[in-house]
C-alpha cells in the first residue's frame, strides 16, 4: 500500500468465531489510492448458513449484512479500527 499508512485489518483473512457467528472477513488495498476495501460473509458457526440483518461495524460506519451474509466496506483510509459483528441471538464478536 503506497502511503506508508497502515490498515490494522489489513491481513489477508481473518475467521473468528464467537456463540454460533462466524465471519470470514477479507481485506484489499489499492496500490494506486491506498484505500481499502473490507469484505465479507457472516454465518451460523454450526450450520454455516448465512445471517441475513447481521450488523457490522467498522469504525468508519455500520452495515447490515444482506440475505446472503455478505457485506463490504469500500474507500476505508490507513488507520486501526475497532470492528464488531453482532445479530439478534448471538454473541457479539468484537475484533
Amino acid at each position: 500500500m503506497s502511503g506508508g499508512g497502515t490498515f490494522v485489518l489489513g491481513v489477508a483473512t481473518v475467521a473468528a468465531i464467537s456463540s454460533l457467528i462466524a465471519a470470514a472477513v477479507k481485506t484489499e488495498a489499492s496500490p494506486i489510492t491506498g484505500l481499502a476495501t473490507v469484505s465479507g460473509i457472516v454465518s451460523d458457526g454450526v450450520t454455516h448458513q448465512p445471517i441475513a440483518g447481521a450488523q457490522v461495524i467498522l469504525g468508519v460506519g455500520v452495515i447490515d449484512t444482506g440475505s446472503d451474509g455478505r457485506f463490504v466496506f469500500e474507500g476505508i483510509p490507513p488507520g486501526t479500527y475497532n470492528f464488531s459483528i453482532s445479530a439478534p441471538g448471538y454473541q457479539t464478536i468484537n475484533l
